[in-house]
């Protein structure tokens, strides 16, 4: 189980009461185009495998792909957030547990919710910027090269227009990246048999309901999100003494962005994508592939589980996790 502690929730709500707002009111608005376009893995290199432009039709339908994605997604969730495999024997147990934990703590959550996560939100986006142009790019944009330098990479990258998407890429792209998410590997006998037994697994998990509505989370899930982006893609502490500075001077960078030019090939990016296992099987594997028992998945109805898993782990992301394996202390009231 994950025990959502009270203790550690109200040092969570004194930390962040006290965190002086960064001076940085908006960002250019090229730097805002950019911070909600998926362009993370090159799209030159994601669509460079010679399998993906002769990929047959995946004999599944948009609606079973839809319902294992739900599935992977909330393991994924639970994993993170929670330690909880929800393919487990276990699971239900574990959540019922969870749940109860954070139930018996509603009463320390709820001051979270009148926190403000507006004004950390455009440095979230900066943050955001910076990791996709590392990691697509290997550029820094808010130090060395700075714009010159990102607005070579977008040029070379999408000058000559975005990256052709064959037809049947993203529906093998999306079975590729929900076994992955429940922990099977496409490349090994009975995998799709597998993958099909831990999807319906966790559509059978019944998540008790909160004893709080699961939008008071909404704030102080947004401010987690974005203090972890912060740290994760700029590397400041927006806990640290030094951070007042540090954002004043990430202030100073930010004029010459509004000369920044997107390319118009930028428009319906759709991001990296992967076959994973999948690209080490031949043709004939691929085709032979049987996906009948995907058929017989059942849609997730994990209520606020995801919401639950998101809160613990981008407190941990954070710098401030509230969430332990066990109860931490004989007083405590999810001691058993």
């Amino acid at each position: 189980m994950a025990c959502t502690c009270a203790k550690k929730l109200a040092d969570l709500l004194k930390a962040l009461q006290g965190l002086p707002a960064p001076g940085i009111p908006s960002i250019p608005i090229p730097l805002e185009q950019l911070a909600s376009t998926p362009f993370g893995v090159p799209p030159k290199l994601a669509m460079s495998a010679p399998t993906f432009g002769g990929l047959p039709p995946l004999p599944v339908s948009p609606a079973t792909l839809a319902n294992l994605s739900a599935c992977a997604q909330a393991n994924t969730a639970a994993m993170s957030g929670l330690g909880i495999d929800l393919t487990a024997p276990n699971a239900q147990a574990q959540i019922d547990a969870t749940m109860g934990a954070m139930n018996a703590n509603a009463s320390s959550f709820l001051p979270l919710a009148a926190l403000d996560p507006t004004p950390w939100l455009p440095m979230s986006q900066l943050a955001t910027v910076a990791m996709n142009s590392k990691l697509a790019f290997g550029v820094t944009p808010f130090g060395g090269g700075g714009m010159p330098a990102l607005q070579g990479a977008l040029n070379a990258n999408f000058g000559s227009g975005g990256p052709v998407v064959p037809p049947n890429a993203p529906a093998w792209a999306s079975l590729s990246a929900s076994a992955n998410g429940l922990g099977v590997d496409l490349g090994q006998p009975g995998a799709i048999d597998q993958l099909a037994l831990n999807a319906n697994a966790v559509a059978k998990i019944s998540v008790p309901p909160l004893a709080f509505s699961p939008a008071a989370m909404l704030n102080p899930l947004a401010l987690l999100a974005a203090l972890a982006n912060i740290l994760s893609g700029l590397g400041l502490n927006p806990f640290a003494p030094g951070f007042p500075k540090a954002s004043a001077d990430m202030l100073s960078l930010l004029p010459p962005f509004d000369a920044l030019e997107i390319p118009a090939g930028m428009a319906g990016v759709p991001g990296g994508m992967s076959l994973g296992p999948l690209q080490g099987l031949s043709m004939p594997d691929l085709t032979g592939l049987n996906m009948g028992p995907l058929g017989r998945i059942s849609p997730p109805k994990l209520g606020p589980l995801s919401a639950v898993a998101s809160f613990n782990a981008t407190c941990g992301l954070a710098g401030f996790p509230v969430a332990s394996k066990s109860a931490c202390a004989p007083s405590c009231p999810m001691s058993f």
